[in-house]
Formats: C-alpha cells, structure tokens, sequence
C-alpha cells in the first residue's frame, strides 16, 4: 500500500464500496462515499468506479452521471 500511496483507511473503504457494488447494494456503496467526502479522507477515483459502474449497469445512468460529475467537482482525477 505504501508504495502506490494509498493509506489502509482508503485502501479499506474501497474494498467495502466494491463489494457493496459487486451484490448490488448501491445505496449503501454510495453512503460510504458520502462518509468519506465529509471525513478528512480524499476520496481517489478508485473508490468512485464501481458505485458509477454500478447505478449505470442497474439503469440508473443519471445517478451514474451526478456521481461523475461530483467526483470531476472535487477534482478527483488523479
């Protein structure tokens, strides 16, 4: 983890959103997200991919775009 920069913490709530997303719970992926915008922890786009994946896949491509479209506002692109 160390060596590509990415915390435990980080690493942990990616993992959850992903598995989340992987059993189509998709509300509850996308309550991670909102717990981690309003922590002190930088959401990477890592942790964004499987929740716009998901609402996209499940038809939801609107709930897929506002998930995008706030990941571009918080600059989350690196």
């Amino acid at each position: 983890m160390k060596t590509r920069n990415v915390s435990l913490i980080v690493y942990t709530y990616a993992v959850l959103i992903n598995a989340l997303c992987k059993e189509n719970r998709l509300n509850e992926a996308r309550d991670f997200l909102e717990q981690i915008k309003n922590s002190s922890i930088i959401p990477k786009p890592f942790m964004y991919n499987p929740v716009i994946d998901g609402f996209c896949k499940a038809g939801n491509v609107d709930e897929g775009n506002v998930i995008l479209k706030e990941m571009e506002e918080k600059r989350c692109d690196r």
